[in-house]
């Protein structure tokens, strides 16, 4: 059962700060950052993939799709400039 002091904005604010910690730890700490960067190259495209493959299969679900494939696109585009 949920508090009721349970705030979802809060909850989400939170999720979305450690994944941003949890992908700077990745890729710039550590004695091997180029791992990280690594890591992030390899898995970003399948999801750009996977997404556009789930739009091909299926186009009621583009939504899906978009939220699938547009952060790793962003972040490979930006990996790579």
């Amino acid at each position: 059962m949920l508090d009721s002091t349970f705030d979802p904005q809060k909850s989400l604010a939170t999720f979305r700060t450690q994944g941003h910690n949890i992908a700077h730890d990745w890729t710039n700490s550590g004695s091997e950052p180029a791992a990280g960067r690594t890591l992030l190259l390899f898995t970003c495209p399948g999801h750009v993939l996977l997404g556009i493959i789930l739009v091909l299969s299926e186009r009621r679900l583009w939504a899906s799709a978009i939220a699938e494939a547009l952060l790793p696109a962003v972040i490979a585009v930006v990996l790579l400039v």
